[in-house]
This record gives C-alpha cells, sequence and structure tokens, in this order.
C-alpha cells in the first residue's frame, strides 16, 4: 500500500518571491512521484518567518492534522524549510516520531543511520547559524538608524506621525495622549479610563476600542517624554520575544523626539506603576523544567514537574503522571527532586557526551557522511549540459512558431520543453544556493566548548533546555536509577542522586 505524504512550503524574506513556493512544491512532488508516495495535503505559509514557528498558521495546522491520522510522512524541500530554530526542530522532531510519523526532504538525504543523524543535528544547527547571524547583520543596520533617533518602522505610536523616518506630533491625536497620563494621574485605572475614551469616541491608532493592553503600551511608552528607545524587548533562544525581560543593549537617548507630556509627569507614572508592582500577589514565577518532554517513569508513562508547598517551603520535583491517577493500581516510582536530577543529568553530559573523544568521533563520522555525499559538482555539470540541450530544442521549436508552420503537436511539445527547462533550472539554482559545509575538529570542539559553557554557567535557563532537547532522547527514571539514553546509546546508568 502506497503511504500518504503531505508537502509543506515556505517564503519569508521579501528577497524571496512567491514562485519560490511553487518550485519547493514542484521538487517536492516529483519526489513523492519517485518513492511512490500518495500527496494528500499541501500546506503552505508565505512570508513567514522559518525562526519561530508562533507565526506560522499552516506549519500549526500540519501538526495539528499529524494527531488526525491523515498521513504517514511529512515532505520538505530542505531542512530549512522546517526551522530555522534548534528548539523548535527538535520539539517537531519529538512530536511528529512519538506518533509514529516520518518527515522527509526531497534535495537532502537524511537517512536514520548515525552518521545521517550527525548531519541533521550538523544541518540544524548550520540552519540556525545562518538566521541568526542575518538577523544580527540586518539588527546592525537598524541600530545605525536607531543611534540617529530615526523611525524604525511598523505603524508610530497614538499622537505621532513619521515625516522622512523622523517623529513629528500628530496634533489631532496628541490630545488623547495627554488626555490618558491626565486621568492615570488622577488615580483613574484602567477600566475606567477606557470608559472615558469611549464616551469620546476616541479610537486607538488602528481604529480600535481601547483595552488594557492598549493603555498599558502606551502608559509605559517613554518616547511621549521625549525618550528615543530600540531594542528593548530581549529575544530568548528560542527566537520568541521576551516582553518582560529588558535587552542589555537597548538603545536610550533622551530628548531625541517631540515630547508629548513632561518627563515630571512621566516619572510620576513609573512612581505609581512601581508602587502597583509591590502590592501582595505578584510575586509568582512560573519555575523552568529543563528536561520537560524528555522524562519518562519506567512504567512506560511520561513524568512532568510538579511542586509541593510545605512548612511554608516550595519544593519542586519529576514525578510520573499516573501518580496523579485516583487508581488502585497507580504507579509507585517516587517522585525525584528537581535539581537532583538536572544536576545528574547535566553532569552525566558533560562527563561522557561533550568530550574530546566524542568530538573526534563526531568529526570521523560526518566527514566519511561528507565524502560519500560529494556528487553535487558531478550531478550539476549534468544539469547544465541538459539545460543548454533543451535551451536548443527550444530555440528549434520557436524557430518553427516563429515561421507559421506549428501544429498544435508542436505547441504542445513547447509548452513541455518550458516547464522541462524551468525543472531543470529549479535544480541548478538549488545546488548553487546549498552552502558548501565542512566540519572539521576545530570547528566542533568550538562547538562542544561553547556546549559546556552553556550547562556550566547556567546563566540562561532557555540554551540549557534547547541543548538539552538536542541532545538527549529520553531520561528514564524508576525508584533506585536513571537511564540516560542519547543518540541511540545510553550514556549514564546510576543509582539516582549519583555523578
Amino acid at each position: 500500500m502506497n503511504e500518504r505524504a503531505v508537502i509543506y512550503a515556505r517564503f519569508s524574506r521579501e528577497s524571496q518571491r512567491e514562485e519560490s513556493i511553487d518550485a519547493q512544491v514542484r521538487a517536492c512532488r516529483e519526489y513523492c512521484r519517485k518513492k511512490g508516495y500518495i500527496i494528500v495535503k499541501i500546506y503552505k505559509d508565505e512570508a513567514k518567518s522559518g525562526t519561530t514557528i508562533a507565526k506560522r498558521d499552516n506549519y500549526k495546522a500540519m501538526l495539528a492534522d499529524a494527531r488526525q491520522n491523515i498521513y504517514d510522512v511529512i515532505i520538505f524541500h530542505k531542512l530549512d524549510r522546517n526551522a530555522r530554530n534548534e528548539y523548535d526542530y527538535y520539539n517537531f522532531k519529538r512530536k511528529i516520531l512519538s506518533l509514529g510519523l516520518r518527515y522527509e526532504y526531497a534535495a537532502q538525504s537524511i537517512d536514520s543511520s548515525a552518521e545521517g543523524q550527525l548531519m541533521e543535528n550538523n544541518l540544524v544547527g548550520f540552519a540556525a547559524y545562518y538566521s541568526r547571524n542575518l538577523a544580527n547583520e540586518t539588527k546592525k543596520g537598524q541600530r545605525e538608524n536607531a543611534l540617529k533617533a530615526m523611525f524604525p518602522g511598523g505603524t508610530p505610536p497614538l499622537g505621532y506621525k513619521v515625516v522622512n523616518q523622523k517623529y513629528v506630533i500628530d496634533e489631532e491625536e496628541a490630545p488623547i495622549v495627554r488626555m490618558i497620563f491626565n486621568l492615570y494621574l488622577q488615580g483613574y485605572g484602567y477600566h475606567k479610563i477606557t470608559n472615558v475614551l469611549e464616551a469620546h469616541g476616541y479610537k486607538t491608532k488602528v481604529g480600535k476600542s481601547f483595552g488594557r493592553n492598549s493603555l498599558y503600551s502606551i502608559i509605559n511608552n517613554p518616547r511621549y517624554c521625549g525618550t528615543y528607545t530600540f531594542g528593548k524587548v530581549k529575544t530568548r533562544y528560542d527566537g520568541r520575544r521576551n516582553s518582560h525581560s529588558t535587552a542589555n543593549d537597548m538603545i536610550v537617548i533622551k530628548d531625541a523626539i517631540p515630547a508629548i507630556i513632561s518627563k515630571s509627569e512621566y516619572a510620576r507614572v513609573l512612581d505609581i506603576i512601581a508602587k502597583n508592582k509591590r502590592r501582595p500577589g505578584r510575586n509568582k514565577a512560573k519555575e523552568p523544567y529543563i528536561l520537560s518532554g524528555l522524562v519518562r517513569c519506567s512504567c512506560g508513562k511520561a513524568a512532568c514537574g510538579t511542586s509541593a508547598t510545605a512548612h511554608g517551603h516550595r519544593y519542586v520535583y519529576y514525578q510520573c503522571i499516573d501518580q496523579h491517577s485516583k487508581s488502585d493500581n497507580k504507579c509507585q516510582v517516587p517522585k525525584i527532586p528537581k535539581h537532583d536530577l538536572e544536576d545528574l543529568v547535566t553532569n552525566a553530559v558533560l562527563k561522557n557526551v561533550l568530550t574530546k573523544n566524542v568530538a573526534e568521533i563526531i568529526t570521523a563520522a560526518t566527514s566519511k557522511y561528507q565524502e560519500a555525499a560529494k556528487t553535487e559538482p558531478k550531478q550539476l555539470n549534468s544539469l547544465i549540459a541538459q539545460r543548454n540541450g533543451i535551451e536548443k530544442r527550444l530555440n528549434a521549436l520557436y524557430s518553427i512558431l516563429e515561421g507559421g508552420m506549428a501544429d498544435e503537436y508542436d505547441l504542445k511539445r513547447l509548452s513541455d520543453v518550458k516547464a522541462e527547462l524551468t525543472s531543470v533550472k529549479v535544480k541548478i539554482d538549488d545546488i548553487q544556493a546549498e552552502p558548501e559545509i565542512t566540519i572539521n575538529p576545530e570547528y566542533v570542539q568550538k562547538m562542544f566548548d561553547k556546549y559546556v559553557s552553556i550547562l556550566k554557567n547556567k546563566k540562561s535557563l532557555e540554551e540549557i533546555q534547547a541543548l538539552m532537547q538536542r541532545i538527549i532522547r529520553t531520561v528514564t527514571i524508576s525508584a533506585d536509577y536513571v537511564d540516560i539514553d542519547v543518540n541511540n546509546y545510553c550514556v549514564y546508568d546510576g543509582a539516582v542522586g549519583g555523578t
């Protein structure tokens, strides 16, 4: 029985055109034809970024359909069409494989062998590097403009318009802003302020009614007192933006844009906001679990993070989900303190995985895989020769057409040859656009040193969690031992609490 396949394609940057999606789908269709797959659905996301899946609606729909048993395998053109973020990529991989499904790439041969999996890991790393490097280069230009207090793009705040990339006060909207600040300083809450604005018929910059979020963004915006800011929101390791954390390299320039309210008024507003934040019940931070989704109980069920409070202290654990059951036969494996398990796993990875010996093994295996895959130069020469031959046939058909001797057969043949030429050109473009990947011992060791630094410094829990997702397959807990499974072999088997 032929397997059912779905195709996913996307383009993101302005330099990519809608035709690039057509080229991806065409290559994926040809791949499915050769494999004998039956295409049941095609998902497309246009002008969507690969660094995060949050805004890719059809990608999320494809993952949701995975649970409906409508397909067996997902076909992407290349790995970077799937994701350019390690965190999202390995979450996707775990989800798809856990459902008994597969994913394949039409233009990249990545198999399930140990070498193939190593190559996949390296390609994921390169895709993430490319995306971050491109973002850094783009941000350099934006920061240069920001240092000149130029408008960064998008929609200007309420009360401002943009003239020659500079902020100018919009005298029609500015009174609304002044009213909002005056009401807030008088002790009005968000609900009362929205009622007053509604009574006056005032709307937001995009023509909607004011709400708590729109008022919060105005009251907390220092631009209104003349202070230009850029790069305030910090981007997390997984590509998502954290609006609750301020970036270290944020640009702040005072008196750079025309002020709608005075500095003293804005200072009083900040003082009110600070006092409100100090009210009781606001410090309930969510506990991060760096092994989230990786821990399983020896009974076969998943283990998740949980917490309990006793004698005024909060304790956090990893615990089998079956222990939450009301059944008399529920799992008896005891819960493990969160920090004990995470320290044990971290030390095991440092001791057994991120070592010089493993780096040498990876380098040797990847080099062998690369040597076996070096067929592109010959393939490119063959495709160029094929393209030249097709162009000669196409010119001959054009001569017949121009001579007025073409019949229906010639016109059909002309259409087929043009389609054949387009297909060959797409393949040539794919090969020429593919970066040459060279893995050497220095590169692997440099990556390992970076990973070791991440685990030892413990500064970014998001980075540590993403790294664990990349290295570890499963962590199995039982009453008296822990198994850590990494890339098809167990790297640690010891007693709970051991090192």
